[in-house]
Parts: C-alpha cells; structure tokens; sequence
C-alpha cells in the first residue's frame, strides 16, 4: 500500500470554516498508521453511489482519473480534497442547527488519501478523526502505533475503484461510531447495498444455524446460554460492530460441557460469516429482524413447568446467577432460581 497524496483539514463549525494544514513534521508517519488501521478494521457496511454526479463521488473519481492519466499534482489534489471537506462542513452545520441544544456533531478533522494498491488499483480514504487526540499524542503514536480507542476515529469511508474503458467506483465500504446518517446519506450520498433490517436478519440466522449445528445437541445447556446472550446483543437497540459482538459474548466464555476446543471451533467459524453469509459487519441493529421465540417451556417434573424468557441477560455471568442448577449434598438435584418477586417468595415459604 502506497499513499500517493494526502491532506489534513480541521473543520471549526463555530467560526463556520475549514483549514487546510500543512502535513510536516512526523505528520505522514501518523497518517500512514492512521490510513494501515482503518484499511484493516473489519466493521463496515457497503454501500453505493447514488449517482456519478454526487460531490464527493465526482470528485474522488476526478482525482483518480487524473493521476491514472499523469496529470494530477498536489495542487490540484489539494483544490479536489477542500471541496470534499466544503461538503462536509456545509452537512454538518445542517446537523448542527437541527439538534440545537443537543451534543450534536463529533468535532474533529478530517484526512483524505489517494492509495495504491497495485498496478491500476486504487483506493481513496476519507476518514473524520477527533483533532485533540489525533495531533497532540502525535510523539505517543509513533512510539506505540496507532490506537484507535486513544485517537479516536469517528467515521471512515474507504472508495474502491474500476478501470476498465473509463474509471468509475466499484464499491464504498463505511464505518460510523453512532447512529449519524448525514455521514453516508448526505455527505457522501451513498446508498446501503444492505439495510439495516437485511444485516440483523442475516447476522443472526447465521448465528443461530451456527450454533445449532455447533453445540446445540451435544451441549444444550452451552447453546442456551450463549444463543440467550446473542438474542440480548441483538436486542438492544444500537450500533452492531459483529466483530465486536462475537468477541464479548465467545472469547471469555467458559463452557458448562462443551469443551474449550469446540467453543473455539465455533468462534472461528462465527467470525468468517460475514464472508460467508454475505452480510456487513457494521450496522445499527434492528431487534425485530431477531425472529426468536419469546419464551421457553421447560419440563421440571411431572407437576411443574417453567417458563423462560429469551433474552434473559446479555450479560452470561449475570445469567448463571439468575437460574442455575446444583445437587444437594444428599444428591438431590435441584434448580436454584433468583427471586424478585415478594408473591412468588411467600407462595413457597414453607
């Protein structure tokens, strides 16, 4: 990976202005590291342009055009990459005074790149990153790499481009930390190649088939818990970074009766869905896509049934300590049920 050109501008939505700045110094060391981290975040989402015409799409395109016909300089890189930033301000100043009051818009800057790839293959970054972080811990960046979770990156946008008779965009891979659709809807006028609703039920079909042929006959108390532990993720209303999600529920994980090599097994095969499912791995979760049932019937004896509500924790710890089973010193087994519920307790005080 080559980075051909590239630009840093600060956008100042107070004074209602951008700033183009100089990149000196250790600057180019940091941006490369920055550009090496984004390239290999796995959360995305794929979109399209809506049209050839749009402002950012237009002009990324020019720019590739003209490097691939050798007529590209940083000037002109640098007059393309402030109306790309132009945009930016003008949509985020529409965010600005629609929220009001609210916390509205992440401050921040914004770098932009042409990559090579290899011959005729190219990539332009557009990348909106917390200032404060980003040039102020430049020294700590080149000792410790670049740390995402330190130097904070809001949003990403990584364009891929065709050259065949003429250069146009192939695909455009997005990454957003919230919910904030003016970055891909109307600052980049993309289009989703899959909604949101598309995602969740891909994802967690997936999931659920996974898990079923993984574990579910061999260890069904290990599928109870951890497809009650997914449904839970799923189910709260928010941001989905699948990586993330596979991560917090499987890697610490301790089996009741699988073992740790099938648990480990299946995590693997969890983190190739995407690829394999054909489904994103950065989307805002839709919880009525997770087609579950509700509750669970349960056998206990011959005269009493329970009933367990899917979903019951996302947090797996929490959930042994709501219901669990154990066997009495005189071998009697038993379940043991955390009780809320004052009625329910005095029903069986005996």
């Amino acid at each position: 990976m080559k980075i051909l050109y590239n630009s840093y501008h600060i956008i100042d939505l107070k004074k209602e202005m951008t700033e183009r700045k100089e990149i000196k110094g250790d600057m180019p060391k940091v941006i490369e590291m920055m550009i090496e981290e984004i390239a290999s975040n796995p959360s995305s989402k794929r979109y399209a342009p809506t049209s050839d015409r749009t402002v950012v799409a237009s002009t990324v395109t020019d720019i590739v055009s003209e490097y691939e016909n050798r007529i590209l300089d940083i000037e002109k890189f640098y007059s393309y990459t402030d109306e790309v930033v132009e945009k930016l301000l003008l949509e985020e100043l529409k965010v600005q005074k629609r929220v009001g009051h609210l916390k509205g818009v992440q401050k921040g800057c914004l770098v932009q790149a042409l990559i090579e790839i290899g011959d005729k293959n190219y990539r332009y970054f557009i990348a909106k990153i917390e200032h404060a972080n980003f040039v102020d811990g430049i020294e700590l960046i080149l000792k410790e790499g670049f740390n995402p979770n330190e130097n904070k990156i809001w949003k990403t946008c990584i364009f891929n481009f065709e050259i065949d008779d003429e250069i146009c965009i192939s695909e455009a891979s997005v990454y957003v930390n919230n919910k904030a659709n003016y970055w891909a809807e109307n600052f980049l006028e993309l289009r989703e190649l899959k909604s949101d609703e598309k995602n969740t039920k891909d994802a967690w079909n997936g999931i659920q088939n996974e898990l079923s042929r993984s574990i579910k006959k061999s260890s069904p108390n290990d599928y109870f818990i951890l497809r009650n532990a997914v449904i839970s993720y799923f189910r709260r209303s928010k941001i989905i970074n699948y990586e993330d999600m596979i991560q917090d529920i499987f890697c610490e994980y301790t089996p009741v009766n699988a073992t740790q090599e099938r648990i480990e097994v299946l995590y693997k095969k969890l983190l190739d869905l995407p690829k394999v499912k054909n489904f994103d791995t950065n989307f805002i979760s839709k919880p009525r896509e997770v087609k579950a049932k509700l509750k669970s019937v349960h056998k206990v004896n011959k005269d009493i049934d329970i009933i367990i509500r899917e979903g019951i924790s996302e947090n797996i710890e929490k959930y042994k300590e709501v219901i669990h089973s154990e066997v009495s010193a005189d071998g009697m087994r038993q379940l043991i049920i955390k009780i809320t519920e004052d009625e329910a307790f005095r029903m069986f005080e005996i």
